[in-house]
């Protein structure tokens, strides 16, 4: 009543054959319930004598072993499939023991199939320089039945150390016991390699781009120095009896070391700040008075081509304020220099006001962040060249720059500023 055509016939032969020999038979049946589903048992079946040696009983213990079954036919799947690949896979029971790995772990580490079983991956793959802490957080979730994806430092057979990317995921049967891990390893080696090359590349340029920041610093010092003389000398030249060529070309000569000076200057500011030597000084200021002396300074220049000056500071802006008042007025003169140089009329506005997000006013009972604007009546900006003009040596329009002049560093050196 119980077979199902799944077991051969030639298999319950061999077990009747083996019972009424006398001898224990222990095998495994696929049958048929009562409402006709098929299961796997597990079977024993020994013979029971009497005192005369005759088998009088037969005593069968079972054990449906269909879940077992199961998940052996998907492990064969899953090996045949993992066999084909080029990562390596290593299969191992809830303990962690290897019972199962493919070519591509062969391929990877040295280990054959006969060195790695009854084994776990750690006995045999770790080494000094393994990462334990990685190892740890590994161990973790394996206790509590998690899977995991990391990077680790591993040890091949001779010796050799590699990297490999490590996927391991549980096996779960119905009941939600754990039956199995399955690790997946890609070697990464090559990326890693690829990796601290990149970072070695790194560190040679940022290397080099400090020794030549260090020396636009110090060329840029040394040569400070003899500009501030010779404009000195052309101011006082100026002020000596000259025909009207002569005051003309010492105009020229004085408007022309000006400009170079600023240049100078500028290149000063960019050197130092991208070799990190310039560092904030705080130090208690009033933001109106800064801001009203800096229009000042510019407001010559800026009458000179009939443009007026507003500035706009709201009322709930703080007037006494602790932070670096020499870099915030380089920032504000470069930007209020940028809109009269680029103004022909009308007015250039300032304003400064306390920042909002998202309608919320950034405050604390210690800290205030503002936001300074500047506008002006000028020739504008296109709006794809508007990220582009805080980068360094960068115009909106080269045409620009012959007919205003200028180095393209203001601006880049407001925003590194700001940055800092």
């Amino acid at each position: 009543i119980l077979k199902s055509g799944e077991t051969p016939s030639h298999e319950y032969k061999t077990l009747w054959d083996t019972i009424t020999s006398g001898k224990e038979w222990k095998g495994y049946f696929h049958n048929k319930k009562k409402d006709g589903t098929l299961y796997w048992e597990s079977a024993s079946i020994s013979p029971v004598k009497n005192k005369e040696g005759i088998i009088t009983h037969y005593v069968a213990v079972k054990e449906d072993i269909t879940e077992i079954k199961q998940a052996q036919e998907e492990l064969a799947k899953l090996s045949l499939v993992a066999s084909k690949t080029d990562n390596g896979v290593i299969i191992t029971d809830k303990n962690g023991y290897i019972e199962w790995v493919n070519e591509g772990f062969t391929r990877i580490t040295g280990y054959s199939f006969s060195d790695a079983i009854n084994k776990k991956p750690g006995d045999i793959l770790q080494g000094p320089l393994t990462d334990h802490e990685t190892v740890k957080r590994m161990r973790a979730n394996l206790s509590k039945n998690m899977g995991f994806n990391e990077e680790i430092l591993n040890y091949r057979k001779d010796g050799s150390m590699f990297w490999v990317s490590m996927n391991v995921t549980p096996v779960i049967n119905k009941k939600g016991e754990v039956t199995h891990f399955i690790a997946i390893e890609n070697d990464i080696t090559e990326r890693k390699k690829a990796e601290e090359a990149l970072k070695e590349a790194k560190k040679a340029a940022d290397a080099a781009n400090k020794a030549k920041s260090d020396f636009l610093a110090t060329m840029s010092h040394e040569i400070r120095t003899p500009m501030n003389a010779i404009i000195g000398m052309a101011e006082l030249l100026a002020e000596t009896p000259l025909n009207t060529d002569q005051r003309k070309y010492v105009e020229v000569f004085k408007n022309a070391g000006e400009n170079l000076l600023n240049l100078i200057n500028d290149i000063l500011d960019l050197s130092k700040i991208e070799a990190g030597y310039i560092e904030l000084e705080p130090s208690e200021f009033d933001i109106e008075e800064l801001i009203n002396k800096t229009c000042e300074v510019l407001s010559i220049r800026a009458k000179d081509k009939g443009i007026e000056i507003v500035c706009s500071i709201e009322p709930d802006v703080p007037n006494k304020l602790i932070g670096d008042p020499i870099r915030l007025r380089q920032v504000i003169i470069n930007l209020l220099g940028n809109a009269i140089k680029f103004s022909e009329e009308g007015e250039v506005v300032i304003e400064a006001r306390k920042h909002k997000t998202e309608g919320k006013v950034q405050i604390s009972f210690e800290e205030i962040t503002l936001l300074f604007s500047v506008s002006d009546k000028g020739i504008g900006i296109p709006e794809d060249k508007i990220d582009k003009i805080f980068d360094k040596f960068t115009q909106a329009d080269s045409s620009t720059t012959r007919k205003y002049g200028g180095s393209g560093l203001g601006l880049y050196i407001s925003k590194l500023l700001v940055e800092l």
